[in-house]
């Protein structure tokens, strides 16, 4: 299927894919933000015999993923946190080595560690490998640990 006939059957079923994401999140914002992604991934994967069927499980996985960030949200909302001083010390320290990081590193780590992107989603919205991400995350960690490390 070529790409444009790809897009073409994205566009006819697009309000079934929105309808499907809106009745799993009742959330208009997330719901579409849930078929956004879901049509990405459709399009920058190659071989799909079936787009539509394709896409409406990606749009289902990704309605799926937004309904667990929102469950680790609601958790942490529900913990409450001391104001300790040694607390908000290491916060401190571990926001000036993540600000010490190059910038396009340092926005990959926020995506995956704060936003909950996952490694496959950043490898498509970057066009880099997932083997890629992954290493700049390994990599970026590692780098975050040691420069922790050296200031305790």
């Amino acid at each position: 299927m070529k790409r444009a006939e790809k897009r073409q059957a994205l566009v006819d079923h697009y309000i079934d894919f929105y309808s499907l994401a809106l009745a799993m999140l009742r959330d208009e914002q997330d719901a579409q933000d849930a078929v956004q992604e879901g049509i990405v991934k459709t399009l920058v994967k190659l071989h799909v015999d079936n787009v539509v069927v394709y896409c409406r499980m990606a749009v289902r996985n990704a309605a799926i993923d937004i309904m667990r960030r929102r469950q680790r949200l609601k958790k942490l909302d529900n913990i409450d946190i001391a104001t300790d001083p040694e607390h908000d010390e290491l916060l401190r320290r571990v926001s000036d080595a993540k600000e010490s990081l190059p910038e396009a590193t340092k926005i990959l780590v926020e995506l995956h560690d704060e936003e909950g992107y996952s490694v496959a989603k950043l490898a498509a919205l970057t066009g880099q490998s997932v083997s890629t991400i992954r290493r700049r995350l390994d990599e970026a960690h590692i780098e975050l640990r040691n420069k922790i490390k050296r200031e305790l």
